[in-house]
């Protein structure tokens, strides 16, 4: 309940720009997976919010998520579109946000171990 508590108080500032931005690229492999060091909160319970950001083609794509480290989920709470001169295109929040298990092999899992180890 706390962590779905925190995720709406962050759902509710989705529309607001980020206010810090230190993308940096946890991952060892060749696609990169790039979270916002500066966003990430805790409940120091289990639970993180943080802001990720990965290019898809021309736009630049970034989201909420909320991931409880107890129970490996993650839950996307909103999303913003970037062209690729910055100009934001679309930010709004995910309709219905529902916790999602956590696969191997996923971004979703190069999230957990940089938060949750």
């Amino acid at each position: 309940m706390k962590s779905l508590l925190l995720g709406l108080a962050i759902a509710m500032s989705a529309v607001l720009p980020a206010a810090a931005e230190n993308w940096i690229n946890i991952s060892y492999e060749d696609s990169p997976v790039i979270i916002d060091a500066d966003s990430i909160l805790t409940d120091y319970n289990g639970s993180y919010s943080f802001w990720l950001m990965h290019k898809d083609g021309q736009v630049i794509r970034q989201a909420n998520a909320v991931i409880n480290c107890q129970e490996r989920t993650i839950v996307l709470l909103a999303k913003k579109s970037f062209n690729l001169n910055g100009e934001l295109v679309e930010s709004s929040p995910y309709r219905n946000p529902r916790p999602t298990n956590i696969k191997l092999d996923s971004n979703g899992a190069t999230y957990y171990r940089y938060l949750c180890n």
